[in-house]
């Protein structure tokens, strides 16, 4: 009976620790900017980083099974970072600054996606089920999708609801991210889509949607982590320590978006930190 008080008391404890390592996001901005005659789109992630009680120096995106481009990374004074694309089950973009043990952190990292805009001259589509994902909560969040000048569409369709216009741009803004999704539909389009061979069709015919089972997922990592929780505990009962790897930082996630390894997102689906 005293050894499983004090395993529940020193798993309590364990998860205290992860709770006090803490840090979201004050402030977030996605935007996307379309180019005449081109199906690529510039995107911009504006990201600034609220730290407390944790020493944070890198962050990640994964962006879907996106083909990226031209990657530039700085921080807040426009100083630049170093940054790198990983290429796993979706293409990961990691960026590193000055170690942050608390206040705030802004980066601004951009670049290409080949190929983002769908459809025909009809009417074309752009979509980032990917820009609101990320392991941490999200605040005065905005995505915004920019036309080239010259171009105003007849007709658009945004999701989430709640767009407004400013200038050339759509702009969609939320306190906090609720909608993690940003897809814009418009007529007339501005390029052809691709034919149904193109290296870009066949790719996203390839893989599955993982949002469709965040439940399962949410299930499997709170059932690994209580497990290893009490292995930790009782490992602490019996040496004294911790066992090695037990760090609890918050950098993981490396090996493709399942956030659910390494804190929260759930899915593969373009999980952020």
């Amino acid at each position: 009976m005293n050894r499983a008080l004090t395993i529940a008391a020193l798993v309590a404890c364990a998860l205290s620790r992860v709770a006090t390592a803490a840090y979201d996001i004050a402030a977030y901005s996605a935007s996307f900017a379309a180019q005449r005659d081109s199906a690529d789109v510039r995107a911009t992630l504006d990201i600034t980083y609220r730290i407390e009680n944790e020493r944070k120096n890198a962050g990640f995106k994964f962006v879907g099974t996106t083909t990226v481009r031209d990657v530039a990374a700085c921080d807040g004074d426009g100083a630049p970072l170093s940054w790198s694309v990983e290429h796993l089950q979706e293409t990961k973009l990691v960026w590193k600054f000055p170690e942050v043990t608390g206040g705030l952190m802004r980066v601004v990292v951009s670049f290409t996606i080949k190929d983002a805009i769908e459809g025909g001259l009809d009417r074309n589509t752009f979509s980032a089920p990917w820009a609101g994902v990320f392991k941490v909560p999200v605040h005065s969040a905005d995505y915004r999708f920019e036309f080239p000048d010259g171009f105003s569409p007849g007709s658009v369709s945004v999701s989430p609801s709640g767009c407004v216009r400013e200038g050339t741009a759509l702009v969609v803004r939320q306190d906090t991210i609720r909608s993690t999704g940003f897809t814009v539909s418009f007529a007339p389009g501005l390029v052809a889509a691709p034919s149904a061979g193109s290296p870009r069709s066949r790719r996203r015919s390839v893989g599955w949607d993982a949002s469709a089972m965040p439940c399962i997922v949410y299930a499997v990592f709170a059932a690994v982590l209580l497990c290893w929780l009490v292995y930790a505990a009782d490992y602490r009962m019996k040496h004294g320590t911790w066992p090695a790897g037990s760090s609890w930082t918050s950098s993981g996630c490396s090996s493709c978006s399942t956030c659910g390894g390494c804190g929260g997102c759930g899915g593969c689906g373009g999980c952020g930190g």
